[in-house]
């Protein structure tokens, strides 16, 4: 037997209202760069763990972990795949003998990092726009769209990047900066694969079949059959987690 309880309306725009006064004193990006920059480290192995200075408090380190083991259990560091003895000459390579001179490559953990990144972008496009349709957040009015914006990037977090990316391109807008990084990004990701096949069968057949199993490997790491977040249903099930 099972029992269905109508969600309480009282109680979500209760959280409603506190989520939106927790976002107006400090914006999502705000909270979510410091959680970002420590997932990275955690997932990378925690690199010169004596020297990192950590920036979220000690039980944060627990939580992301725990995602390490479950969402992001695929990943691996670049660093693991490609192994450079020469960084000088690896500037300047231009030939796969030389590329075997001075690098070693796993080929199976190049295959699956470079899989793990195609798929996280098809399943942002894929999926982003039917979450946005889902939560109301697409043809909003000019007013509620600009009360989003703030909530999300908030006044101080974009002066401050705004700064940063600007000084860095000054001749460039904002705008066009930001298109033409994230455009990059995706078309990088999406064009990795099969750039790094033809590489793979320049350097020798084993790399190729290597190189393939990392594909088949990246693929089901992330995503599964019906294209959910590996992992994601472990963490659901869980106890609610917060860290910033």
């Amino acid at each position: 037997m099972s029992f269905y309880f109508p969600p309480d309306e009282a109680l979500q725009q209760k959280a409603r209202a506190k989520l939106r006064n927790m976002l107006s004193e400090k914006s999502f990006m705000e909270r979510w760069e410091p959680v970002s920059k420590e997932l990275k480290w955690v997932i990378d192995g925690r690199p010169n763990e004596e020297q990192h200075q950590k920036i979220l408090p000690d039980y944060c380190y627990n939580i992301l972990e725990i995602y390490k083991r479950t969402t992001f259990k695929g990943f691996l560091p670049i660093s693991e795949a490609i192994m450079i003895k020469d960084k000088e000459r690896a500037d300047t390579c231009k030939t796969i003998r030389e590329a075997k001179e001075i690098m070693t490559i796993d080929w199976e953990k190049l295959g699956q990092v470079f899989s793990i990144g195609e798929h996280g972008v098809m399943f942002f496009e894929n999926e982003a726009e039917e979450k946005l349709k889902q939560d109301e957040l697409l043809d909003l009015t000019p007013k509620r769209d600009d009360d989003i914006y703030k909530l999300v990037f908030g006044d101080r977090w974009t002066e401050k990047r705004k700064a940063e990316i600007q000084a860095q391109e000054p001749a460039k807008p904002l705008e066009e900066i930001l298109v033409e990084r994230l455009f990059g990004l995706a078309t990088t990701a999406k064009k990795a694969v099969p750039e790094w096949h033809q590489k793979a069968l320049e350097w020798d057949a084993e790399a190729v079949t290597k190189y393939y199993i990392g594909v088949a490997k990246g693929s089901a790491a992330f995503l599964d059959k019906d294209g959910e977040l590996v992992g994601e249903k472990k963490l659901n099930s869980g106890t609610p987690m917060r860290c910033c």
